[in-house]
């Protein structure tokens, strides 16, 4: 018994190591699952800023953060807590939570219930979702009637990095499902869609608020039966979810690119 119970503890220290900087739990500076190291960079991190359960790492508090390292789980991913706002660096970053499943919520970054998030880039970094899971989920908000439309939060790219992000079958590279505000200011980006969804933007039927570039270097590519590359994946003319919603596709300056856009207008 003693054993089993030493040999338990030992995989739950290796599960989710932390990096000490001054001798103790309440001064540490990162934290270490899956071989991802998870660091704050605005103030020291503590147990209230993150948890870690069944290769999920949730981030719990506003604030700065960078993610580093390669996952040596496919079933490793980082989920925002719902509606904080956080800047999170990602730093040579690799997480491919592709099985050949289809199992919703195994997207590589999950913002879908998080506030206003940025995304700076540093280095190469590549994110490859699960089948039914954008690479980078986008915060979404209620998008259905006119008279339940909620404000969309935005998500901002920037950075001088890459990211290379693969949605999976029917879902986009970067986006969510039909309140995506999208900014890009930065960084080498290539986004790819799965099925009928779009690179940058929705999902087939799906469609989104508003994708700016202004910086960086995009390219964007939709999925085998997808219509466009940003923008609304198969616009079908179904009324999927997010369709009452205002939409806007702006590229603004000279910055190198490679998309076909939704030039469907309401």
């Amino acid at each position: 018994m003693k054993t089993w119970k030493k040999a338990l503890g030992l995989v739950l220290a290796l599960a989710c190591l932390t990096i000490l900087s001054g001798g103790g739990l309440a001064e540490s500076k990162s934290v270490m699952c899956d071989n991802v190291t998870l660091t704050r960079t605005d103030k020291e991190l503590t147990a209230d800023d993150y948890t870690f359960s069944e290769h999920l790492l949730t981030i719990k508090t506003a604030g700065e953060y960078t993610l580093s390292g390669t996952a040596s789980s496919d079933d490793f991913r980082v989920k925002g807590q719902p509606r904080i706002q956080t800047t999170l660096t990602i730093d040579n970053l690799t997480i491919d939570t592709n099985n050949g499943d289809y199992t919703p919520g195994y997207s590589p970054l999950d913002f879908s219930d998080a506030g206003a998030t940025t995304l700076i880039l540093v280095g190469a970094n590549q994110l490859t979702a699960r089948s039914d899971n954008p690479a980078v989920y986008a915060p979404n908000v209620k998008s259905g009637n006119e008279n339940e439309n909620e404000k969309a939060i935005p998500l901002t790219i920037d950075g001088e990095g890459s990211l290379v992000a693969n949605g999976g079958d029917s879902w986009p590279g970067i986006g969510n499902t039909g309140s995506a505000k999208i900014l890009i200011q930065g960084g080498n980006i290539t986004a790819v869609g799965g099925g009928h969804a779009a690179g940058i933007g929705g999902s087939w039927s799906f469609w989104f608020d508003s994708i700016v570039i202004k910086g960086g270097h995009v390219v964007a590519t939709g999925g085998a039966d997808a219509d466009n590359d940003i923008g609304c994946g198969a616009s079908h003319g179904g009324e999927g979810h997010g369709f009452n919603r205002d939409h806007t596709i702006l590229i603004e300056g000279n910055a190198p690119r490679s998309f076909a856009i939704l030039t469907e207008e309401r």
